[in-house]
């Protein structure tokens, strides 16, 4: 890194490193299920704080540090590099950040440095679509509108005390959608949400799932009938997509934005459930 500015690049990444080494020689751990659990969860309790900060703060002094060595560049940071690396590719993205640890090795480097490479690997702009993930505080909630054979989606800034103020939600995120319809097919539609709002069209109503494998670093507000849908097909859901979901439903009803009723509807059929999911319940 250049400056103490930059510190979430050091932070944030090994942190997705060390879970993404342990993943590699492990799959059968399914480790990502623990990293939303510990990690995302924990940077979503954080930085839906009106007081919270963003990834990267301008430091003017080394003696100022110690006050962002926390969760936001070390959880936070490590939501939205897994985030992006899910968007590209993980394999592109590594290619991209080799590159650009041989460009800067034995020198230093910025946030914009690391966009550049993975730009040009991926043949993405990806500075256009990640920068307000570093620059801006918070994060946001997609609030879902059901129609017949289409959702409306609408994004606004989360806090946990549900009073978001007009002058606090000015910030548009790019939001990679991660749609998944088809339970038995493991990808998801890589489209993305760039605008305040978007209909989508043409969804299965039968099933859908948005922030597929809770990839995105953002929370989901689904209908309570919606969410009893999903609670009924709770064995077309991955780990992280039960976790996710339990996670945000919680947070939701705790600020407002949500109903208890939507969150109980979930977790109804679930008394067979054969995944460790306490740690999320224990944190609503």
């Amino acid at each position: 890194m250049d400056w103490w500015s930059e510190l979430w690049l050091n932070e944030g990444f090994a942190t997705w490193v060390g879970w993404l080494a342990v993943d590699h020689l492990y799959p059968e751990w399914n480790i990502w299920g623990q990293f939303v659990t510990e990690a995302v969860q924990t940077a979503f309790q954080l930085d839906s704080l009106r007081g919270s900060h963003p990834i990267e703060v301008p430091v003017k002094d080394a003696l100022d540090i110690d006050q962002i060595f926390d969760a936001i560049s070390y959880l936070k940071g490590s939501s939205v590099i897994r985030m992006l690396s899910g968007h590209l590719g993980v394999e592109t993205f590594l290619l991209g950040v080799s590159n650009y640890l041989k460009a800067h090795a034995y020198g230093n480097a910025t946030t914009n440095d690391l966009w550049a490479a993975l730009s040009k690997e991926s043949g993405k702009d990806v500075n256009s679509f990640m920068d307000l993930w570093i620059r801006k505080i918070g994060f946001p909630v997609l609030t879902v509108a059901e129609e017949p054979g289409q959702i409306g989606v609408r994004q606004s800034r989360f806090l946990s005390t549900g009073d978001v103020k007009p002058e606090e939600d000015q910030t548009t995120w790019w939001i990679p959608l991660g749609l998944k319809t088809d339970p038995n097919d493991a990808s998801a539609v890589t489209k993305a949400l760039t605008a305040k709002h978007e209909t989508i069209r043409d969804i299965d109503e039968s099933f859908y799932k948005l922030n597929a494998d809770q990839m995105g670093f953002y929370r989901t507000n689904y209908p309570p009938e919606r969410l009893a849908k999903l609670g009924s097909a709770r064995n077309k859901l991955t780990v992280q997509d039960k976790i996710g979901l339990i996670g945000d439903a919680g947070a939701l009803a705790v600020a407002g934005d949500g109903k208890t009723a939507g969150l109980l509807a979930f977790v109804e059929d679930f008394q067979d459930e054969e995944n460790y999911l306490w740690d999320i319940y224990s944190r609503i």
